[in-house]
């Protein structure tokens, strides 16, 4: 059995190698196809893998006549089923769907998802769809969207938790502890403002603390100019950014998380993250085997196992500059567990969702 995997959007292509692996488990050969603009924005991702078990290809998708020659390249291929891995949107999901075959599609977001009457899509292309998102709170709004619908899909969970690491890194709890912000700068989506107060409220007990800024984003100056406003430079490192791109590259990216202590989501309590879509730090903390530090609110609703999620930003700081070898070995262990129960899970709603398609 083989299968197109297809990233039409430059983003979300972190999610891909969870995929590629699942589908090497039970038996699915795959080809990637892959908007170029990923690779000039960050790099390649998957040359940071050992091993990748797919083809790799990087494809102009810049115009109409890029999107045709994709749809016939893939038709004359004769692929048993397509994987869309941000199946949200009109053009895209159209482009799926017309191809005629079997699809899996992946839903980010689920006003996205509607707001493409992404439910009015499925209803009117006769194939067999399955429907995968990445977090259990994700599934049930998505699930609630088709309520008014004849038309119900099946709907499944996936977890993105497949990254690049050595598995030589050590575990070591330094006395710098780093905690790393994956994602973009964005006021709006993550708690930047709290965390800067928080930080110059505390920052006499926590010399052991720093911050990883891992991303680009629109608020990104606007932050570094908050932290000397505060006086908390210090306590702030940002990763370099791409001069042509403005964001972080891959391979600064993985050597950078490889090293972090924690990872923080850094989002709001009323942040869209724990109700119609994820944050990636999650699944990267679990890819890396990181602890993570999250609020209370967001650890409930997406169900994963996290750090001090009841304490405040300051009880927070305490708590990262003041954990011992012993806890953080422990986190660690939990984390580690988790992340091979999140693949179980996986693997076994994919083989689900092939049987139900009648791939199997």
């Amino acid at each position: 059995m083989k299968c197109a995997i297809v990233q039409h959007e430059a983003v979300h292509e972190e999610v891909i190698p969870s995929f590629i692996y699942i589908f090497s488990l039970l038996g699915v050969k795959v080809d990637v196809f892959l908007n170029k603009t990923i690779e000039y924005r960050r790099g390649d991702l998957f040359s940071e893998f050992d091993v990748i078990d797919a083809n790799i290809n990087y494809v102009d998708l810049n115009n109409k006549k890029d999107w045709d020659s994709l749809h016939s390249l893939i038709i004359k291929q004769q692929y048993d089923f397509i994987y869309s891995n941000t199946f949200q949107r009109e053009g895209v999901m159209e482009w799926v769907l017309s191809l005629g075959k079997p699809v899996i599609g992946l839903v980010h977001n689920v006003k996205i998802f509607s707001d493409s009457n992404g439910q009015e899509k499925l209803k009117k292309f006769n194939r067999e769809i399955s429907l995968f998102t990445l977090a259990n709170h994700v599934s049930r709004s998505l699930k609630e969207s088709f309520f008014d619908f004849e038309y119900q899909p099946k709907i499944f969970n996936a977890t993105s938790c497949i990254w690049p690491r050595s598995n030589d890194d050590p575990y070591e709890l330094n006395e710098i502890r780093t905690i790393g912000i994956p994602g973009g700068v964005n006021f709006d989506n993550r708690d930047f403002v709290s965390l800067v107060d928080a930080v110059a409220s505390n920052k006499d007990i926590i010399s052991n603390v720093k911050f990883i800024v891992m991303g680009g984003g629109r608020d990104r100056v606007k932050l570094q100019n908050l932290c000397t406003d505060k006086g908390v430079d210090s306590f702030f490192r940002f990763l370099k950014t791409s001069s042509e791109s403005g964001m972080v590259l891959y391979e600064d990216y993985v050597k950078e998380i490889n090293a972090v202590t924690f990872i923080d989501p850094l989002t709001h309590n009323d942040s869209q993250y724990g109700s119609t879509k994820i944050t990636s730090a999650i699944p990267t903390a679990l890819g890396f085997l990181k602890p993570v530090y999250t609020n209370e609110n967001f650890a409930f609703s997406t169900g994963f196992s996290c750090f001090a999620t009841r304490l405040n930003r300051g009880e927070s700081l305490k708590a990262y500059s003041s954990i011992s070898t012993e806890s953080y070995s422990d986190y660690i262990d939990i984390v580690s567990f988790e992340k091979q129960s999140q693949l179980i899970k996986f693997k076994l709603d994919m083989a689900h969702a092939l049987n139900e398609m009648k791939l199997t």
